[in-house]
């Protein structure tokens, strides 16, 4: 019953800044992967009631992540979404979920934004590196976790101590934050990659030293928006697949297009985050179904994806929705 509760807050000192103690990640992300197994367990038993109900409780327990504005507290709410998605997937292959369950499913799904919390998470930590600024020009002693740069500061004239605030501050709010459409649902990949192009002119314009601060502090966004857009978009996939499954149901078969989902199972489709074009689907001759996003690099790939060693290589090919267990 608590997860079902719409708010939840942890007792973290935000004053604290960068030095804020979140020893409560762990212990979620933990909780949440019992519930992954437990679902694992109980679905591979039969017992489809107590695995959907655990996927659910996993979920939702990474939900009470959603309105925590850091970084890393929005990179563990993915981490346990992704911990249990294996259940839904592998229940929605076997076709092992209820019409009644899949709509469960589809509203949680859609109610997940990713983008929002990596907005908040940003904005937060433009608000910290702020913060810091204030506290080093009063002589505060908010810059723990900078010894580094603690040591450097009694060299830094003030012109060149505020310029690499005015730095930080113009590439978060002008290049990164334009770059997330949380209304539209949408993800542009080139404001993340023209910041990468950014600390780059940064380290090779003259004098690079001056914006040594910037350099230390901005974070490395470009892999952040992948993960965050990879999840979302896993997220707007379960919720189309959930209503095909639920249309397969009544229909007895999967449908020749997406719109004819709408309105009676889905009222909305999600696009694709990085264009307007729409998901790609179409029906496979076995009467399974094709689904994915173009994908981070922006161009159509037949569906394919790219493996980097053992692992899939998200910047590249497309992220399609799996159809079946490996071998």
């Amino acid at each position: 019953d608590d997860l079902k509760r719409p708010h939840c807050r942890f007792n973290i000192r935000y004053e604290d800044g960068f030095a804020a103690v979140l020893p409560h990640l762990s212990t979620m992300k933990k909780a949440a992967t019992l519930f992954a197994l437990s679902s694992a367990q109980r679905l591979s038993k039969g017992d489809t009631t107590g695995a959907w109900q655990d996927t659910l409780n996993g979920i939702r327990l990474g939900e009470q992540l959603r309105t925590e504005p850091f970084l890393i507290s929005q990179l563990v709410r993915i981490a346990i979404l992704e911990i249990n998605f294996q259940t839904f997937w592998e229940g929605q292959v076997n076709h092992q979920w209820s019409a009644e369950q899949l709509t469960v499913f589809q509203e949680t799904f859609q109610s997940i934004d990713l983008l929002a919390g990596m907005e908040s998470a940003i904005r937060a930590e433009r608000n910290m590196i702020n913060h810091w600024f204030t506290s080093v020009a009063q002589g505060g002693t908010q810059a723990q976790g900078f010894d580094e740069l603690n040591s450097s500061l009694d060299y830094f004239p003030a012109f060149f101590f505020y310029s690499n605030q005015y730095q930080i501050n113009r590439i978060l709010t002008e290049i990164i934050l334009s770059g997330i459409d949380v209304s539209n649902h949408r993800l542009n990949v080139h404001q993340f990659k023209k910041m990468e192009e950014e600390i780059l002119d940064l380290k090779s314009s003259f004098l690079p030293f001056r914006h040594a601060i910037a350099l230390m502090m901005l974070p490395g966004l470009d892999k952040y928006a992948l993960k965050v857009s990879q999840t979302q978009a896993a997220l707007d996939q379960s919720a189309i697949v959930a209503a095909l499954e639920r249309y397969r149901l009544a229909k007895g078969s999967y449908p020749e297009k997406l719109a004819a989902l709408r309105p009676k199972f889905i009222a909305k489709i999600p696009g694709d985050l990085f264009h307007e074009q729409g998901l790609v689907y179409r029906i496979n001759e076995d009467n399974s179904f094709t689904l994915y996003s173009t994908g981070y690099n922006g161009t159509d790939d037949s569906g394919e994806f790219f493996i980097r060693g053992e692992s899939i290589d998200f910047a590249k090919g497309d992220w399609p929705w799996p159809q079946k267990v490996a071998e």
